[in-house]
């Protein structure tokens, strides 16, 4: 498939209700997804969510929202990640995450978070191959399944050293 990739983020009006209309039909079996899309718009509006957009030939194929950890200071957390179908298998999201971690040192994260339920082996080996650490397997949605949080640190090593295992 002819590929022309180029990001932004979301940072208008326009551009908000726009990922929107792109992420309303994608739930990917997300419980409550229409409650949790509609928080999200909101928190985007008040810029404590950020989104990434991914275009091809000026149309949207992808998109990564990202937020300040909710507890823990210098982290930056990934958030729902879609990309059409017929773009999936690629390396979009891989460059939208290399997108966000360039925001998000500039923003004074030294970390970024990510996390996946264990059986989604398509999230977590990508994350893994593009230098992500796991760190956890936790229920962390109270749903019964495990989940896998992964972490990239955006600093040398040995400023936060706690965070490398060899």
């Amino acid at each position: 498939m002819d590929f022309n990739f180029t990001f932004r983020l979301a940072d208008s009006e326009k551009d908000i209700d726009r990922l929107a209309n792109f992420l309303l039909p994608r739930p990917l079996n997300y419980r409550g997804y229409t409650n949790w899309l509609e928080r999200a718009i909101e928190e985007l509006y008040l810029e404590y969510k950020q989104a990434a957009m991914g275009f091809s030939y000026g149309y949207l194929v992808a998109s990564l929202m990202f937020q300040p950890h909710k507890s823990i200071k210098g982290f930056c957390e990934l958030k729902n990640a879609r990309t059409l179908e017929e773009f999936q298998g690629g390396k979009i999201q891989s460059l939208m995450r290399r997108q966000v971690e360039i925001l998000a040192k500039k923003q004074g994260y030294w970390v970024v978070q990510g996390d996946a339920r264990a059986d989604r082996l398509d999230i977590i080996l990508p994350l893994l191959a593009d230098g992500y650490k796991e760190v956890a397997r936790v229920d962390l949605y109270n749903e019964g399944y495990e989940d896998v949080v992964l972490v990239k640190p955006l600093i040398e090593r040995e400023e936060k050293s706690w965070l490398y295992r060899d």
